[in-house]
């Protein structure tokens, strides 16, 4: 991801509607904006353009703002909005990223089986080609009132007739923007607009048609992409879109199956000085808070809820790197396992420890979840106390399931079906679980060993536990598919699940 440190403001220019002609990085998707009818204006070496309410957003998309918080307020001052938000490493907010695949790291093997599945199905039901702007403006508005009906929103530049016509001569006429679709026989089923801007090329908006999911065309519309920008070579990345405020899990899934990873940064607010004050006071954070609290299924509270106490975090931080949560520990505890002894089973027995997981659940939970959490607990322990405990499932032996592998080697994963072959009825190696979701993709992949585990923390329990013949792989850490996590934390690998190898394939 590229970079700016906007200059000092009183060498920021006047704001300017967008040219053609202008070398500003983000031209193509300012123009395309513009005449889409959204206000861009232009200040400190950088296009800001309309997003949605009061909030402009930098432009492009991938491009990193570093900058010191009077430079974003003089332009906050100069161009007169009331608010920006933009991509930055130095400045804190809410923890956010950018979607993005590299074509020429981009392998369709390493994706899992399902995700191969449904490529090869979309690609055999459908045929991919360039959408002409004629046939986007007849066919696209119905694709958009369904993909709006199924998001249960409503946006009148995709919805409106009149609108759309504007937005279809914005693509007619704005060099750097194509749009590709997919269609059974004549008809359009799924269509992206994209943009190629600095070695980027975003995937900036997606619609379909009901019946799209069945015949896979999503699958295999995003991986013509991906196949067609390898190929030509003078793509380095495609953005995939901001991951969302907004928790969104099977959105999220899809696009990491689909072989895209978020690069992280965090998502920087300011208000303008006048109203700064007053919108990031803690009391106002509270508000919001309360009334998304009140009414937790209105998404529209909750973005509020987010987005002011981001720019309160923005506001009255200001770092040298990504937010790092202060936990409140000690200067010199520098790690979870200083002082482990404390949490051991003989200072604090299991009892003491189910009382104190209740009371943490009873806080976030409330009292009902709290009751039938219990029940379902106490149900279970008096069921296996009738009934003895299950016989346990051994796991099948390996010959080579201690390798003895070190720092620095190299190893391949192996195939599916061997590693399936060690694992037992409950898909584990010794207790040790074997995740498809996120491994199977690294089956037949050759890896250096970064090091090798004997011993973890474990964070809830509070203990220390020892591991044998384990390993970690480097650059192999889990992409938080299905579970709205970007710690990104490695995989455990058994040595029964790899092979030594000489060396990476040439």
């Amino acid at each position: 991801m590229s970079r700016v440190a906007i200059g000092a403001v009183i060498a920021a220019p006047e704001a300017s509607p967008v040219g053609r002609s202008s070398e500003v990085p983000g031209a193509a998707i300012a123009n395309f904006l513009e005449r889409r009818g959204h206000r861009v204006l232009e200040a400190g070496g950088v296009y800001w353009a309309h997003y949605r309410g009061p909030f402009y957003s930098s432009l492009p998309y991938h491009r990193i703002i570093d900058a010191a918080p009077e430079e974003i307020q003089g332009i906050l001052r100069r161009l007169r909005i009331p608010s920006v938000r933009f991509p930055s490493m130095r400045h804190a907010g809410i923890p956010a990223g950018i979607y993005a695949c590299r074509p020429a790291e981009f392998d369709l093997k390493k994706l899992s089986r399902q995700t191969r599945t449904n490529v090869q199905r979309g690609m055999e039901s459908c045929v991919i080609r360039s959408v002409d702007p004629d046939e986007l403006l007849a066919e696209g508005l119905q694709l958009n009132l369904d993909t709006m009906e199924r998001q249960r929103r409503f946006d009148q530049e995709f919805g409106d007739p009149a609108a759309w016509k504007r937005f279809v001569d914005g693509v007619r006429n704005t060099p750097g923007i194509e749009v590709r679709g997919a269609y059974a026989g004549d008809r359009l089923l799924i269509y992206i607009v994209a943009c190629r801007e600095d070695g980027w090329l975003h995937l900036l908006y997606k619609m379909s048609r009901n019946e799209t999911r069945a015949m896979a065309a999503s699958h295999a519309l995003d991986y013509s992409f991906i196949r067609d920008a390898a190929a030509e070579g003078d793509v380095h990345s495609i953005g995939n879109s901001y991951v969302s405020v907004l928790a969104n899990a099977g959105l999220d899934e899809y696009k990491r199956r689909m072989g895209f990873t978020v690069d992280p940064h965090t998502l920087a607010i300011y208000f303008h000085p006048t109203i700064a004050g007053v919108v990031t006071s803690r009391l106002a954070c509270r508000a919001a808070a309360a009334a998304w609290k009140h009414r937790p299924g209105k998404q529209g509270l909750e973005l509020a809820a987010r987005i002011t106490e981001g720019a309160r975090i923005t506001r009255t931080t200001m770092t040298s790197q990504l937010p790092i949560v202060d936990n409140g520990a000690v200067a010199g505890d520098l790690c979870q396992h200083t002082g482990c002894t404390k949490y051991a089973r003989a200072w604090r027995p299991y009892p003491l420890f189910l009382l104190h997981v209740a009371r943490n659940y009873l806080r976030q939970q409330g009292w009902q979840a709290t009751a039938k959490k219990t029940e379902g607990f106490v149900a279970a322990r008096l069921s296996r106390a009738r009934n003895g405990k299950p016989a346990a499932v051994r796991t099948p032996y390996c010959a080579d399931e201690a390798l003895g592998l070190q720092a620095g080697e190299w190893v391949e994963v192996k195939s599916e079906a061997e590693i399936r072959a060690t694992l037992d009825a409950q898909g584990k190696h010794r207790g040790m679980a074997f995740v498809p979701v996120e491994m199977l993709r690294h089956c037949g992949g050759q890896y250096r060993v970064y090091k090798r585990v004997e011993k973890i923390f474990l964070e809830e329990s509070r203990q220390n536990r020892k591991l044998k013949n384990t390993v970690l792989l480097d650059g192999v850490q889990c992409q938080g598919i299905g579970l709205d996590c970007d710690r990104c934390c490695y995989l455990f690998w058994r040595e029964a699940w790899l092979k030594r190898v000489e060396g990476p394939r040439p």
